[in-house]
């Protein structure tokens, strides 16, 4: 039974000889108690919509089951309506039980007991039809753009186009922006793909937003199939022969084998494109050990176990790998080159993965040493050029530590390890299922002698050689030996062809027959040894300025010679007769002498 009091519908909960007790169903809480006098006076009103539902129904959904469940005790006890501390302390306990407050337990209840429900079901109005169409229309031609326009813009279109009249007046009966925004997010068109392609093209959906399936180790069964690219690393060093002076930011290239995500090859230098791309397959080739041993750094095989050349290489559509060079690699020893599409780093997603993963480990360790960070185009960002002090050896040593730890430490998740990979105790890391692979034979690996391809690897130039050796880069280079030769003496002043590496100006190679012949620096530029092309040119110039700078003082000192010898020779002005034999010279000198004694 339902009353009417003052405009506000209440229901009876339980009746008693001097009165009921009653609960709102407009603003439910606590059951009061009303006598019967008052009763009477009250008149009696029909079930408001929503206290139409029946108590004891059971719950439609699980939300509302486990509502039910908070308030079951007290529902079970009738002298919760009439007993303040008797509805305290079974709500507390409930609410312990469950986890939740009490003050919760008890607003559910009164709920319940004044509308048969625990959750509210709101009505929905029906939208007019025609509306869905518009906002359909206008979704679909003015939101999926190229232009991009806000959702807020799109809205605005869709009045301009389908709800004003000839003369621009807008429509009385009209869509409401709240409804049209409501209704793009109740469709989830924000999440649909169509979204992304209209709006980000084609290319950037599939690298970001397209469905993924399968695995990108799963790609190739074997090692020698190496993904391949390139990035500026996100920090500034200094030169190694000059701390003073920073060189910039190095280039790093990977070689990642793709069956199982060992880093293979690494370059690190100032030089970019093609000579990179080979000094890093040279690495690739190379023996690690060595390699290491070079850096300070003592590893075991087990460690970096890849030796030899990729029969693949997987990379993008940069001029960086697809030069003559590397060509002539591909043709010599039969290495295929897969190019993929441009702008698809996803197709290579694994090189890309360690670049990150790389960086993730060393930036928070050389923070406030050079490292850039987000903010470096901000106006109040730091400069972080006068923070470097990693010179282009201390950085390399950095990124060999990093790649041990991601080639024998970092445990592949997502490898799926078979039963025979467990009888075997394989290690689930890069190195330990590079060995499995190789001991099972499944190898596409080139193997050949690493010196060879580090020799292939050195770009060319075409110098002249002199008596004095070959002049390249501001440098001599010499070979005794060979200068000292017959070949050597034919060759003198004729041009050659010379093969340098980039990394270091410490020896060049004549090329001569498919001989590499070396030639070391002189030692008037021993100052020089050991540095890169970069840095040595870089200090050249300094040496340079430091020399244009006393360049002023050196022709102010020629101008003053000039004229200090100019002043002496005028004051020697010569006698009118100066025609005298020898024996008077002679006997003018015996004068002189005896005015000195």
């Amino acid at each position: 039974m339902y009353l009417d009091i003052n405009g506000e519908q209440f229901r009876i909960l339980k009746a008693e000889p001097q009165g009921a007790w009653l609960v709102s169903c407009d603003a439910p809480g606590p059951p009061r108690f009303v006598d019967q006098r008052e009763l009477d006076a009250y008149p009696r009103a029909p079930a408001p919509e929503p206290c139409t539902a029946e108590q004891g129904e059971a719950p439609q959904t699980a939300a509302e089951q486990v509502r039910m469940a908070l308030i079951q005790p007290l529902l079970d006890n009738g002298d919760c309506v009439s007993d303040p501390a008797i509805r305290r302390q079974l709500a507390a306990e409930a609410a312990q039980e469950h986890g939740t407050t009490s003050r919760r337990v008890l607003r559910l209840y009164y709920q319940y007991i004044a509308t048969g429900a625990v959750m509210k079901h709101k009505s929905r109005e029906r939208r007019p039809p025609e509306y869905e169409n518009y906002y359909k229309r206008a979704i679909q031609t003015f939101y999926y753009s190229a232009k991009r326009p806000t959702l807020r813009d799109t809205y605005d279109l869709m009045l301009h186009q389908f709800f004003t009249d000839p003369d621009g007046h807008l429509a009385d009966k009209r869509p409401t922006w709240p409804a049209f925004r409501h209704y793009f997010y109740d469709q989830a068109y924000h999440r649909r793909s169509e979204r992304t392609i209209a709006r980000d093209g084609l290319t950037n959906y599939q690298r970001t937003a397209r469905p993924l399936t399968g695995s990108a180790m799963a790609w190739k069964d074997h090692i020698g199939a190496y993904q391949m690219d390139a990035t500026t690393a996100d920090i500034y060093l200094v030169s190694r022969l000059d701390r003073t002076k920073v060189v910039g930011r190095p280039y790093v290239y990977l070689a990642v084998d793709t069956a199982t995500q060992l880093i293979a090859g690494l370059y690190v230098g100032y030089e970019a494109g093609e000579e990179a791309v080979m000094a890093c397959l040279a690495n690739a080739a190379m023996d690690k050990m060595e390699y290491c041993r070079g850096y300070g750094i003592d590893i075991d095989a087990a460690d970096w176990p890849s030796k030899g050349l990729p029969s693949e290489v997987i990379t993008d559509q940069g001029r960086d790998f697809l030069g003559g060079r590397m060509k002539e690699l591909c043709l010599r020893y039969g290495v295929t080159c897969e190019a993929l599409p441009p702008f698809r780093p996803d197709r290579k997603g694994l090189v890309e993965k360690m670049f990150d993963l790389m960086q993730g480990r060393y930036k928070p360790i050389l923070r406030g040493r050079g490292v850039i960070e987000a903010d470096a185009q901000e106006r109040w960002a730091v400069d972080y050029r006068a923070q470097a002090s990693l010179d282009l050896t201390q950085f390399t040593q950095i990124l060999i530590h990093c790649i041990l730890y991601l080639n024998g430490r970092r445990v592949l998740d997502s490898l799926q390890m078979s039963p025979e990979m467990f009888q075997q105790g394989v290690a689930p890391t890069a190195a330990g299922l590079w060995q499995y692979y190789a001991a099972a034979g499944k190898s596409a690996l080139l193997e050949l002698n690493p010196q060879e391809v580090y020799y292939m690897s050195l770009p060319r130039k075409t110098c002249k050689l002199t008596r004095k050796g070959i002049s390249h880069d501001h440098l001599l280079y010499i070979n005794g030996g060979f200068l000292a030769s017959e070949e050597g003496q034919r060759q003198i002043g004729q041009k050659v062809s010379i093969a340098y590496d980039g990394q270091s100006v410490r020896e060049i190679y004549l090329v001569l027959d498919g001989a590499y012949i070396p030639f070391r620096l002189a030692p008037q530029y021993a100052a020089y040894d050991g540095a890169a092309r970069a840095e040595s040119e870089l200090y050249w110039r300094a040496d340079r300025r430091h020399k244009r700078d006393f360049q002023k003082l050196e022709d102010e000192g020629r101008v003053e010679l000039i004229q200090k010898l100019t002043a002496i020779r005028d004051e020697a002005r010569p006698e009118a007769d100066r025609r005298q034999t020898g024996a008077d010279i002679k006997a003018h000198r015996t004068q002189e002498r005896r005015k000195h004694q």
